[in-house]
């Protein structure tokens, strides 16, 4: 979802020529769906592309609905208004254009020397190339959707035994491309399956991987940089561990890896990201490395958090960011961005960090917890804490002590009831302290609400209208 709701504007000349505002990734479909709105033939509608508050692939679809209708009502009105339609965001949400839905079974052959000889990877997703006209036909070939299977087909390891199959099917919601397209879902079931291989075989998921990208020098020179940068080789301090994932997507090369760590409560929480990338012949390092950072944490906040929810009759549940959190400021861990200038032909940049971090991630929960998680968003498995909250809430017997950032002091609550959209709301007498140890003034009133973000696995979020503790209710008094 993009931080600017989808909007659109025309106008028609003098010259009967119909001029169409919209920052859309695609504007030769931009301009053949307003042409058919509008009953002209293409060339006489003229498309001008504007800078888009994000768009991550939602700005790519074959449908620019928003820019769609500011055509059809200016044609109403008899072309005598220029017209623009923004939408709100609960009909951002409502309409769609999600990330496809996506299950794969990958099943693993190890011989008697613990080698990975055989991966089968069976993908069973909605096809988003059928709905992008002009290259479905390049898209689609032999009946298989090449966007569908990236990251099954050209997967790195030199396995001798690899096959892969595809099922597309036919939900009735709307998607579009996700920044990463295919190489999200099958990247992240790819690099689970191969810790878990490595794991059965009872080898280090670096080593195991070590020996299979022999023939794959260019990525096996960015894992070893950065299991170097991330010191791999020395044994994690207790209640921490790190995941590891690699990637050669977009054509390029690169290796992620994720240090977590579990607080007091027993939630997980991200420190830091060391992130490799050989992407052959960079023009701009710094512009590289902000790519890479933005990916970063875009692919947190789909791992972790992100989801659309229906009800049973199809209707979209999700209408706002108050229950799609996106990871903020207070949520990025340390990042390391280790390049390699190859001199190679240039490749991608933008996507390629994004499809390893739920892999990373997964894989460092399963080192610190023993516990494999198989499917998304993170935190439906287990609790996952805010960066913000890092210091407990003090308890109401507890002696009082100077708050450190982001502490919340309770120094006699007397009430706690949990209110049906979400926040906490609280009867006593307390001091909140924000993350920089500033106390917070609360609002005045007899009704105070406190946001449960990170202190509550299944509402891990805060919309911003409430004041954020660490605290999940737990502390409330008998």
């Amino acid at each position: 979802m993009s931080p600017e709701p989808n909007n659109g504007a025309c106008r028609m000349r003098e010259d009967g020529v119909l001029e169409a505002w919209a920052g859309y990734q695609a504007p030769d479909y931009a301009r053949s769906a307003v042409a058919a709105a509008a009953g002209l033939p293409e060339d006489r509608v003229e498309v001008h592309v504007t800078f888009a508050g994000g768009g991550f692939g939602l700005r790519s679809s074959g449908d620019p609905a928003p820019l769609i209708e500011a055509a059809e009502v200016s044609r109403a009105l008899g072309w005598k208004h220029p017209i623009k339609v923004q939408w709100p965001r609960q009909e951002e949400f409502k309409y769609g254009c999600y990330r496809p839905m996506a299950t794969m079974r990958l099943r693993a052959g190890i011989d008697a020397a613990g080698a990975l000889v055989a991966l089968d990877h069976r993908v069973v997703a909605q096809s988003v190339a059928v709905d992008m006209p002009k290259l479905c036909n390049l898209i689609i070939r032999n009946g298989v959707d090449g966007m569908s299977v990236e990251g099954a087909v050209g997967q790195p390891y030199a396995i001798p035994n690899h096959r892969v199959e595809l099922v597309n099917f036919e939900s009735g919601i709307h998607v579009a491309t996700l920044r990463a397209v295919g190489h999200t879902e099958n990247e992240f079931a790819r690099e689970a399956m191969i810790d878990e291989a490595a794991a059965a075989s009872g080898v280090d998921p670096l080593q195991f991987r070590r020996r299979l990208l022999g023939a794959n020098p260019r990525l096996l020179a960015v894992l070893e940089r950065a299991a170097a940068a991330a010191e791999w080789d020395k044994p994690a301090a207790a209640r921490r561990a790190r995941g590891l994932a690699v990637s050669n997507c977009f054509r390029s090369f690169s290796a992620l890896i994720a240090e977590i760590s579990q607080d007091q409560k027993g939630r997980v929480q991200l420190d830091r990201f060391v992130f490799a990338l050989d992407c052959g012949r960079q023009i701009s390092p710094d512009f590289v490395r902000a790519q890479c950072e933005g990916g970063l944490l875009y692919g947190l906040s789909a791992a972790v958090w992100d989801e659309i929810l229906l009800d049973d009759t199809g209707s979209v549940l999700t209408q706002n960011f108050d229950r799609y959190p996106v990871a903020r400021m207070r949520d990025a861990p340390a990042i390391e961005v280790v390049l390699i200038d190859s001199g190679e032909e240039p490749g991608g940049v933008g996507e390629v960090p994004v499809s390893s971090v739920a892999p990373a991630l997964v894989n460092a929960v399963a080192a610190l917890r023993n516990v494999r998680i198989r499917s998304l968003p993170i935190a439906k498995s287990i609790g996952w804490s805010l960066r913000a909250q890092r210091s407990p809430a003090v308890a109401p017997s507890a002696p009082q002590s100077a708050p450190s950032k982001g502490e919340t002091t309770m120094a006699d609550v007397t009430k706690i009831v949990t209110t049906e959209n979400g926040p906490y709301k609280v009867d006593g007498n307390f001091t909140i302290h924000d993350y920089d140890g500033t106390p917070v003034t609360l609002p005045a009133g007899p009704d105070i609400y406190l946001c449960r973000c990170g202190g509550s696995s299944n509402k891990p979020f805060c919309d911003g209208t409430h004041v954020t503790i660490g605290f999940d209710g737990t502390l409330a008094k008998q």
